[in-house]
């Protein structure tokens, strides 16, 4: 399996998004994304039921960037990078 070896979350920029990591203060809009219907479609994964799920998983992602297990940047366009609008990373990498 794919291990990360860097000590924190790199930032990249495109030129319209920026690639960060992801903060306890990102649960409120990653509640939204995980419980709306449209962008949850393909995901088959348990939706949280409040803001404070959605805060444990954001230190699940955290915790796991520093065992070197996952990879998971948030999403914000570059012209507001505190707004998370997605997030995408690897995990389970073989």
């Amino acid at each position: 399996m794919l291990e990360f070896k860097i000590t924190e979350v790199p930032t990249i920029e495109t030129e319209r998004l920026i690639l960060r990591a992801q903060e306890i203060s990102d649960a409120p809009a990653l509640f939204y994304l995980r419980t709306n219907e449209s962008v949850m479609r393909y995901i088959d994964r348990p939706q949280p039921q409040n803001i404070q799920d959605s805060q444990m998983m954001i230190q699940m992602i955290n915790d796991n960037f520093k065992t070197g297990a996952k990879l998971i940047w948030g999403i914000g366009p570059k012209t507001d990078p505190a707004k998370m609008i997605g997030n995408l990373g690897f995990w389970r990498t073989d």
